[in-house]
This record gives structure tokens, sequence and C-alpha cells, in this order.
């Protein structure tokens, strides 16, 4: 599958040498990777695709899927998550210290992933912040305290859906 690679390598990007590489147990989703000055992010699983692949065929998808923190520079896992591993897009606020993970649905992708689930983690330790169900139709976007989607926005402290003022009508919206 074309949306994730087999293994991590981080260069140097003045001499070009290798700092270190990390082999995927199953792929490296492109869209779940992400980074802090100090941290490397990912997911370590099957594409979204593969695992349809799978089931349609009977089988279940496998149990040690990761999300990794990795120390950008010498490649050290910070922490590591094996359990509520689900999705296939990443995105990390430096402000606030999270690390959104999700499926990235899109009408201009792979039709086959839906917008089903968020979770939300703190991204210095793992610590797992909420994970619920909410349905979306577009890549999740992080801003400030706020995850914004297609139809609607999130607090990203709660999960819970935020609203704004009209400012037309005065009610809430």
């Amino acid at each position: 599958d074309s949306t994730s690679s087999r293994a991590l390598v981080v260069m140097d990007r003045h001499s070009g040498s290798v700092k270190w590489t990390l082999k995927a147990r199953y792929g490296f989703i492109h869209n779940a990777i992400t980074a802090s000055e100090k941290i490397l992010f990912c997911l370590d699983k099957l594409p979204p695709t593969l695992e349809k692949r799978l089931l349609r065929r009977g089988r279940q998808t496998p149990s040690d899927y990761r999300l990794l923190a990795l120390d950008i520079e010498t490649g050290r896992v910070l922490w590591e998550k094996n359990s509520g591993v689900f999705g296939s897009w990443l995105s990390y606020s430096q402000e606030r210290d999270r690390l959104l993970q999700a499926t990235r649905p899109s009408r201009d992708m792979l039709t086959d992933e839906t917008g089903e689930r968020m979770a939300v983690y703190a991204a210095s330790n793992g610590a797992l912040v909420w994970d619920r169900p909410i349905k979306y139709n577009n890549p999740p976007i992080l801003r400030h305290d706020e995850i914004i989607t297609d139809n609607a926005a999130y607090k990203l402290a709660t999960g819970e859906r935020k609203l704004s003022v009209d400012p037309l009508t005065g009610d809430q919206m």
C-alpha cells in the first residue's frame, strides 16, 4: 500500500547523514507522522484499505499496533501506546501539548475511510485525555483550543462540541 512506509529514516539536514532508522511492524502511515521540535509521533499499523481487505477475507486485524513518541535526535522510544490504536491521522498542538489521533476521511482521497472517532493524548507523556465517537467527513484541523471538522468544532480539552453565538440572532449555534 503506497499510503505507508516500511521504515522511518531521520537524517541530519546539513550533512545528509542518517541519524537513525526504525523499521515498521506493519507500516508508518504517511498522514500519521507529525513532530514537535524534539519528538516525532507516528502510527505503526496497517492502512484502512488493507484492514478492510483482511476483514472481507474473514481474518482479524493485528492486535499489536503502535502509537509511538520518539526522540527526534536519537530515535529512542519516549512512550508507546499499544491499545486504542485505530487512526490514520495524527496532528500535534505544541501550544496545548496535545496529540490528536483520528481517521482521515476526505472526498479527494481513498473513499473507504470514514470519520467516526477521535482520541487526544498529552503529547509529553502519552496519557489519554479523552477518546470518543465523533462523526466527520474531512481531516480534523487543530486550532488553538479546538478541533475543526467540516461540520462542527470540538473542544480539544474534552472532545465536547463547541458552540458559538450567531452574531445576528444571538443564538448558540
